[in-house]
């Protein structure tokens, strides 16, 4: 875990290299780094140890040891979705900032494109949407 970041992520490939955000060293991997053609799982991990994984083999959701499946498509090609918000709001007391991490897939059936992402703010609150 890089100083000051609660959530990191890690790319997990089919053949089960790995991709982290961080490497050991403290050099960071780019988002644009993850070979996409190769990904099966995106891992959001938090430094107390609670986790939230996308598969994009079969287009299930994992919250910590908990998986998720719901109305997926078999065979679908399913890809990575996946960016960050930060929110400021200011106020009488002042500034006060937060980040919410969302992850998830998307794939097209046709001419229609579907999406189910999960949305995560700093506390470990989840809330997972489709379009």
């Amino acid at each position: 875990m890089a100083e000051g970041l609660d959530i990191e992520w890690r790319a997990i490939y089919e053949d089960g290299e790995e991709l982290p955000q961080y490497n050991e060293d403290g050099t960071e991997n780019l988002f644009a780094d993850i070979d996409q053609n190769r990904l099966k799982f995106f891992v959001l991990e938090h430094k107390d140890g609670r986790s939230w994984d996308v598969n994009l083999a079969d287009g299930s959701f994992r919250i910590n040891a908990e998986r998720f499946i719901w109305d997926g498509f078999d065979g679908a090609d399913y890809r990575l979705v996946y960016f960050r918000r930060n929110r400021r709001q200011m106020g009488t007391a002042g500034i006060s900032s937060s980040v919410i991490q969302h992850v998830g897939w998307q794939t097209t059936i046709g001419e229609k494109n579907h999406q189910r992402v999960m949305a995560i703010a700093e506390n470990g609150a989840c809330t997972i949407k489709s379009k």
